[in-house]
C-alpha cells in the first residue's frame, strides 16, 4: 500500500514539475504563480494597513469619549480659535461673523446668508468642547452671501 502512494506521489510531483519546468510554456506559468502570489502579498499588507487603522481609530474615539465623562473643559481662547478656523472653512466672508465663547457656549453674531446658516450652526457645534451656540446671527436672504450687506445696516 505505502509502495502504490509513494508512486502515486513521485508520478504527481513529476507532472507537476513538467508543468511548471516545460520549455514551451513554462516561462509564462511560472510568471503567472508569481503574479499570483505578489497579489496575495499586496492584499494581506492592505488587510493590515487597514485592520491597524481601524484600531486608531478605535483608540481615538475611546480616548475622546474618556474625555466626554471626565468633562474636561477646553479654555475659553483654545475654543475662540478652533470655531474661527472652522469659520474659514465654512463661510466665503468668515470676518462678517463676531465670535463669543464662554465655558463653552458659542455666542455667533453678524451678518450671514440664509443658504449658509444651517451649515455654519451645525459645523461650530461640531468643534471639539463647544457645549452649545447661541445664535444671534442676522440671516439675510441673499444668493452671495455676507459680502453683499457688509456695508448695509441691519433692519
Amino acid at each position: 500500500m505505502n509502495k502504490r502512494w509513494a508512486m502515486l506521489g513521485g508520478l504527481g510531483l513529476g507532472a507537476g514539475l513538467m508543468y511548471i519546468l516545460d520549455p514551451a510554456v513554462g516561462r509564462k506559468r511560472r510568471k503567472g504563480i508569481a503574479d499570483k502570489t505578489g497579489s496575495i502579498r499586496e492584499r494581506s499588507r492592505a488587510i493590515g494597513r487597514v485592520s491597524r487603522d481601524i484600531g486608531k481609530e478605535a483608540w481615538g474615539l475611546l480616548t475622546e469619549a474618556r474625555g466626554v465623562f471626565e468633562g474636561h473643559i477646553e479654555d475659553d481662547e483654545t475654543l475662540t480659535a478652533r470655531v474661527r478656523a472652522r469659520l474659514e472653512r465654512t463661510l466665503a466672508a468668515p470676518e462678517t461673523v463676531d465670535v463669543l465663547v464662554e465655558n463653552g457656549v458659542v455666542t455667533l453674531a453678524g451678518p450671514v446668508a440664509a443658504v449658509d446658516f444651517d451649515r455654519l450652526v451645525s459645523s461650530v457645534l461640531r468643534v471639539k468642547g463647544v457645549r452649545d451656540v447661541n445664535d444671534q446671527l442676522d440671516v439675510r436672504p441673499t444668493a452671495n452671501g455676507a459680502r453683499d450687506f457688509e456695508d448695509t445696516p441691519a433692519e
